[in-house]
């Protein structure tokens, strides 16, 4: 995506295991702490007294305190959208990304038909927005980042989550989708309900940037999927929950500063393996069966995948470990139908490393950058 001026001004990146905020994280309030208690169930984020609604929606706050005074719905791990462990000692909100009008079968059809109803709660959805102590400097470079899980009562999964920018709040009186043009988006539709998944983007700010907001933001690219089972009750809802947002100065990748800000659009990946092995853990076979749907509907693009190990071995043994872990992802993603010539793979040994210890499952990893050849050649 560029701004337009035609300058690169976007970058994603998704991430599957969660690692910790960055340092000299500049939201005020990041583990959305509330100063009263959390006690109505619903469109409870107003009492962080820090985060907002960024328009007539109501944004869902889930409190890991589980005082006794306060309504278990908005418990965790467990509240009234399912089951979800908390990413780390925060709190996380609850979004309604996407909200289906119920015309999904014959019957609600033919009401919707007779009744000359108008898809209503299709252009429903809710936008969590926090506040920067400080506003972004002009030209430099800042790292943002959120953690999202589907709930488990969610009965659809989208795409177009996103992160959006602004000087000043916003304060979109209807409850329907925000029709300002985002940073940062998504066009992976993100069904994980298990896991946190990390959306990570690099930055280059225009100056005075003093609020962010994230929710869906769709655009002629949405798309929905129907996750629902057969046993569970339709709820209607793609509903996120949301953790551990930051937005702190980018911290460089020497070795991959050239693909990084080369590129249109980066979307990345993060698998991690067992100690001394290339073998694919099948926890990531649905993160990556989605990253081969979208790379297979993006043919004009290609894809770079990085090996990486921990310390524990030597450079003889950690850099052919790093490739094997590469190729092993690069073979998956052919078996699912994925163009080969457009995978190109490498190994970076222990370099780089996502945490310092000798012995770290999330050194070893493999990280899927993808990118335009157009803007790489």
């Amino acid at each position: 995506m560029k701004n337009s001026k035609g300058k690169i001004a976007t970058l994603i990146l998704l991430v599957a295991g969660a690692t910790g905020a960055f340092s000299q994280n500049l939201v005020i309030n990041p583990n959305m702490d509330a100063t009263q208690c959390v006690s109505s169930g619903f469109g409870e984020i107003i009492k962080t007294d820090t985060w907002t609604n960024a328009n007539g929606g109501t944004v869902d706050l889930f409190d890991r305190t589980k005082s006794k005074n306060c309504n278990v719905v908005n418990a965790i791990p467990k509240n009234y959208m399912g089951n979800q462990a908390a990413a780390g000692d925060q709190n996380y909100a609850g979004i309604v990304a996407y909200y289906d009008d119920g015309a999904n079968n014959a019957v609600d059809s033919q009401i919707v038909a007779t009744l000359g109803l108008k898809d209503g709660y299709k252009k429903y959805s809710e936008y969590l927005q926090g506040e920067l102590k400080e506003p972004l400097v002009a030209g430099k470079t800042y790292q943002i980042t959120f953690k999202v899980s589907l709930a488990d009562k969610s009965a659809r999964a989208v795409s177009g989550l996103g992160v959006l920018l602004t000087p000043t709040k916003v304060e979109q009186k209807s409850n329907s989708f925000l029709t300002i043009e985002p940073q940062f988006i998504s066009y992976r539709v993100i069904s994980d309900s298990v896991n946190w998944v990390t959306i990570y983007a690099a930055y280059i700010a225009n100056g005075g940037e003093k609020f962010i907001t994230i929710g869906c933001f769709k655009d002629a690219n949405f798309r929905m999927e129907k996750v629902v089972t057969p046993l569970q009750n339709d709820s209607r809802k793609a509903y996120y929950y949301i953790s551990g947002v930051s937005v702190a100065p980018y911290i460089a990748k020497p070795d991959l500063d050239a693909i990084v800000f080369g590129v249109d659009y980066i979307e990345v990946m993060d698998l991690q393996f067992v100690l001394g092995s290339a073998d694919i853990a099948p926890q990531f076979y649905g993160e990556l069966d989605e990253v081969a749907s979208w790379m297979k509907s993006h043919p004009d693009m290609s894809f770079f995948i990085a090996g990486y190990t921990d310390k524990t071995g030597t450079n003889a043994i950690n850099e052919p470990l790093s490739h094997d872990r590469a190729v092993a992802v690069k073979k998956y993603l052919v078996s699912k139908g994925v163009n080969e010539t457009n995978l190109y793979t490498d190994g970076f040994g222990s370099e780089k490393p996502i945490e310092n210890k000798i012995k770290s499952r999330k050194n070893r990893r493999v990280e899927i950058y993808l990118y335009s050849i157009s803007k790489t050649n």
